[in-house]
């Protein structure tokens, strides 16, 4: 039984984590939101996948762009005029830590949002019992 809280708490503290924020000044309601789509994001839970749902308007073709810190495009995806939903997943396991921004942008409206990678360092846990 020890053995497997021990497994459990390693698990736990060396799981990465990311998270997704919106630009400040957006409220929640209309961050997700241009005039002719809609952005959803979320995370795998206990896996560095990213998904990204979008609802669009037919006729206008939508770009997916993941940044670097530096503003480098290291992955783009496009969605096609006549398509007016998408799904995408997204593994980010070989990123390295730090902040990248994904944008969504239909050359008009642009979605930003800025995601950060953190692994957790390992941590030694020690409890002791005792009897009196």
């Amino acid at each position: 039984m020890r053995t497997l809280a021990q497994i459990i708490a390693i698990a736990t503290l060396t799981t990465s984590s990311i998270f997704a924020n919106p630009i400040a000044g957006e409220t929640s309601a209309n961050a997700n939101k241009a005039n002719n789509f809609a952005v959803g994001m979320y995370q795998s839970v206990g896996t560095l996948d990213m998904h990204l749902t979008l609802d669009k308007i037919a006729g206008k073709t939508v770009s997916v762009l993941i940044k670097d810190k530096t503003g480098k495009v290291i992955h783009t995806e496009r969605i096609a005029k006549n398509a007016r939903s998408y799904h995408g997943k997204f593994d980010l396991q070989e990123l390295n830590d730090g902040a990248y921004t994904i944008e969504i942008t239909d050359g008009t409206d642009t979605i930003t949002r800025t995601i950060n990678i953190n692994s957790a360092k390992p941590q030694d846990i020690t409890r002791t019992i005792v009897v009196e």
